[in-house]
């Protein structure tokens, strides 16, 4: 008994093109595709983007989303500790009162109506912080000192090179920085090294400027 030969012949470019046509591809129905949530956030940008641009062919690749992502939080980081560079590098214990002024100016303030306000509610540290910025004040309208927001207290130590004002900036320091306890025991003797300082210094300042005129 003969076997019948089988005649079908199978056509390799015909399954070749099934293979690789993705109608076909009934597996994948099968398989979970794998979501990556930041390519659909890249996604969903780049389609908002070309929708708000219109003509411009904008397009994101992960790599610059997360470059952009990251320079802007470094702006937004830098921005927050450059507002808040006062409070960040005070001493443990000192607290910040947004109602009065800060060292980073000495202009525009009152000086005497906030001395006399902080004196009436015994509030004796700033007291003593207002008449020492007073006195960078004087001193600054004289120009024996140059003001300047960024600097320290003991610079302008070195620019005006008198002992009254010395004990005046090293009380000022232990006060408005090291928690040092201000009392009303020390308003006269800040006022008499501030009358001292005016005294000596601007006077003196004064005359030589009397003499150069």
């Amino acid at each position: 008994m003969s076997v019948p030969v089988d005649t079908l012949i199978a056509n390799k470019e015909l399954l070749d093109r099934f293979h690789s046509d993705e109608a076909y591809n009934y597996g994948r129905e099968l398989v979970a595709p794998d979501v990556d949530v930041l390519e659909l956030i890249v996604r969903f940008i780049n389609e908002f983007l070309n929708e708000l641009f219109g003509t411009y062919n904008i397009h994101l690749n992960v790599k610059s989303f997360l470059a952009i992502v990251g320079a802007f939080l470094i702006l937004a980081l830098s921005f927050l500790l450059y507002k808040n560079r006062n409070r960040l590098f005070m001493r443990v214990g000192t607290a910040a009162d947004d109602s009065i002024p800060h060292e980073d100016t000495i202009y525009g303030i009152d000086f005497e109506s906030v001395v006399r306000d902080a004196l009436a509610r015994k509030d004796y540290k700033l007291a003593v912080r207002m008449l020492y910025l007073q006195t960078l004040r004087r001193l600054a309208d004289q120009d024996v000192i140059d003001w300047q927001p960024h600097k320290t207290p003991s610079q302008y130590v070195e620019e005006v090179c008198d002992g009254d004002f010395k004990s005046f900036t090293e009380l000022f320091v232990r006060v408005r920085y090291g928690n040092y306890p201000a009392s009303e025991e020390m308003i006269p003797k800040v006022r008499q090294w501030q009358e001292n300082v005016f005294y000596r210094i601007l006077d003196q300042s004064e005359k030589m400027k009397g003499t150069e005129g």
